[in-house]
């Protein structure tokens, strides 16, 4: 009886083709099929496992900024928690805050850098490109290169935070080296 309701909900019923909300349009990819479609939890999934399309979609995707800002609270929620190993309460606000910060902070260097290394870049025929990207979807791909964070939680578990973080910071990296090069377009080829 609920399911033909929801339906109906869900569907897209508009004059002007515009379809409902993004938020209705998520909570129905979630529905039937958790890691389908460009719902928060597939991109997240995506993003940890490295994939180079999901950047490029992110990238690309103007309305994909909700998902990356709750995906970087998500982040730095567990990032906060990680913190309790050492029993200090005071340690989750700052180490949260340091995570919001370090992506506005990431972000605006390399689009700065970008911005101001546009025209230096190797000949064509060496395979690279250049890029176009604009703040925001620098700043999308970042935070979403922050997903591996997630794994700051297990600093609950004594003995493992700092093998947790040491692991979320490389994983980290190499998700904004995979994301950068995805949105700046660039490929570089071996000879």
């Amino acid at each position: 009886m609920i399911a033909p309701i929801a339906n109906q909900v869900l569907t897209p019923v508009s004059a002007n083709g515009r379809g409902v909300p993004a938020v209705f349009q998520t909570i129905r990819t979630i529905r039937t099929s958790p890691l389908g479609g460009d719902s928060l939890l597939s991109r997240s999934v995506r993003a940890i496992s490295l994939d180079r399309t999901l950047f490029e979609e992110v990238g690309n995707d103007k309305h994909a900024m909700p998902q990356a800002i709750i995906l970087l609270m998500v982040v730095a929620i567990a990032t906060g928690i990680g913190t309790l190993d050492n029993g200090n309460i005071g340690d989750v606000g700052p180490a949260s805050t340091l995570v919001i910060i370090g992506w506005f902070v990431w972000s605006s260097l390399v689009f700065l850098v970008s911005r101001k290394f546009r025209g230096f870049a190797p000949r064509p025929t060496e395979g690279v490109t250049t890029s176009r990207a604009d703040w925001s979807s620098i700043a999308r791909v970042m935070a979403f290169a922050q997903a591996p964070g997630l794994l700051r939680i297990f600093g609950l578990v004594s003995g493992l935070g700092l093998v947790a973080a040491m692991a979320a910071l490389l994983w980290q990296f190499a998700a904004m080296t995979v994301g950068l090069r995805a949105v700046m377009r660039y490929e570089s080829h071996r000879r």
